[in-house]
């Protein structure tokens, strides 16, 4: 540890005790693993290159607009910086800042650009439209909300291409795949849609993978399949044909793709949700030792039902459960109940509101080499929550990362029975250094104000 952080922490117990947080070490912020903001601030002649020498963008394009230099913070906000969030990435649509003259100079002499009375504006250029398709509205939250929903929805036209009938899948949220249409050999299907969907394409008999794509303009779209470009029954990319420059049609490129996106997605949630959701405590996290009776009863139920345990399903980027599995034991009704009437009280306590729990999960099981990135949690359901640590075998303890309500980053240790209440919608947490031992085994509580918590954060 650097000599500014020893002083540093010699001088926070005092301090942090007063606050009931304990004697954590802490770190500086910038050590937090936010990812990059994606906002490009752009002169002339990157303004040109999203547009490549032509007169319409080549991807879709939120451009902040401002007058004057001075104006240049008023585009600094949450839901411009990361408006791609939850409209396809940075790979469907590119924000961007730049002055108001380069701005004209590089889009011409269109509507929307004249008369702007105000010192900042955002703008919505669409991919492949011209001067008469943009859209302008208002440098702040409401602005960019309806710049963007008007471009958002998409009328796109599926053509099989293909000498055999398709299905056409549609990813949904939770990652499964719901079928949209059956495609015959040469048919076109409408399809309305939004920006940044994913679709996968099908053999309608094998249900072999033979095309997938991101919707990112209106138009229309060949699904190209068969020997041209996918080799289904033998499940390679065929040279020569276009989709094979594109991306390799293949499961594990598909699914290399939507894990990649989902993890700037994760990366932008970091970012913004912090900003947007209010804090309910002074800190955002304390940490407190459960009931021993209760503690006993956790431990005997996870030692008696070890034959229960069973290997969770993917949570996402979050977890590095592609390498490390977890495992979950679902608590019984005694359990789940106690652990509710202990912990309810004491979060209402903490938090200075009426509390209604809306998740519980059973005992979650980590394995050596198990990472849990930083991350926040979801911003209408989990706003205070509990982490209660049942018990470990570690050689070394796996320390909670949470960054407090100034933007420290503390690391907590925790042992049986330590349970930490912290703003889960609001504070960064997780553990990104590998779990070094045999497991360590925790419960979740998670609660929302019964009045007054109305939090959405999809644009």
């Amino acid at each position: 540890m650097s000599s500014s952080l020893v002083s540093l922490a010699l001088l926070l117990p005092s301090v942090l005790s007063q606050s009931g947080v304990g004697t954590q070490i802490i770190i500086p912020r910038g050590d937090s693993p936010l990812g990059t903001p994606r906002t490009l601030d752009v002169d002339k002649a990157a303004l040109s290159s999203l547009f490549e020498g032509g007169s319409a963008p080549t991807t879709n394009v939120l451009l902040g607009v401002y007058k004057e230099e001075m104006c240049h913070g008023d585009l600094s906000f949450p839901r411009f910086e990361e408006a791609d969030f939850d409209n396809g990435g940075p790979s469907v649509m590119k924000i961007a800042k730049a002055s108001w003259q380069d701005a004209v100079d590089m889009l011409g002499p269109c509507e929307a650009m004249e008369g702007l009375d105000t010192c900042a504006a955002v703008l919505f250029l669409p991919r492949g439209g011209g001067c008469d398709s943009i859209k302008t509205d208002t440098a702040d939250e409401r602005g960019v909300l309806r710049v963007i929903n008007e471009h958002r929805r998409l009328n796109i036209k599926y053509i099989n291409g293909c000498d055999y009938a398709v299905n056409v899948l549609w990813r949904n949220d939770a990652g499964k795949e719901v079928q949209i249409s059956e495609v015959l050999p040469g048919q076109e299907a409408p399809q309305n849609t939004f920006i940044g969907h994913i679709f996968s394409v099908r053999h309608a008999e094998t249900s072999a993978l033979v095309d997938w794509f991101q919707a990112d303009a209106s138009g229309s779209r060949k699904l190209e399949c068969g020997n041209s470009v996918h080799d289904v029954e033998n499940e390679v990319c065929v040279e020569g044909g276009e989709a094979c420059a594109e991306n390799e049609v293949s499961e594990e490129g598909m699914e290399e793709f939507l894990w990649e996106k989902e993890w700037q997605n994760r990366l932008a949630l970091n970012r913004i949700q912090p900003r947007l959701v209010r804090n309910v405590t002074d800190v955002g996290f304390e940490k407190k030792r459960l009931p021993d009776d209760l503690l006993e009863t956790l431990q005997s139920f996870f030692s008696h039902n070890s034959r229960k345990e069973h290997i969770e399903v993917s949570a996402g980027p979050v977890m590095n459960q592609k390498v490390v599995p977890t495992y979950m034991t679902h608590l019984g009704s005694r359990e789940r109940s106690g652990v509710e009437t202990t912990v309810k009280p004491v979060l209402e306590e903490w938090s200075n509101m009426e509390l209604k729990m809306t998740s519980l999960y059973g005992i979650r099981k980590y394995v050596d080499g198990a990472v849990l990135n930083m991350h926040v949690d979801t911003g209408n359901t989990h706003v205070v929550s509990a982490i209660i640590n049942v018990e470990q075998n570690v050689n070394t303890d796996w320390m909670l990362e949470i960054m407090d309500l100034d933007g420290n980053v503390h690391k907590v240790a925790m042992k049986p029975g330590d349970m930490v209440l912290y703003e889960s919608a609001k504070v960064l947490h997780g553990r990104p250094e590998p779990l070094d031992g045999e497991f360590y085994a925790n419960v979740f509580i998670h609660y929302m104000p019964v009045e007054g918590w109305d939090f959405q954060l999809r644009l």
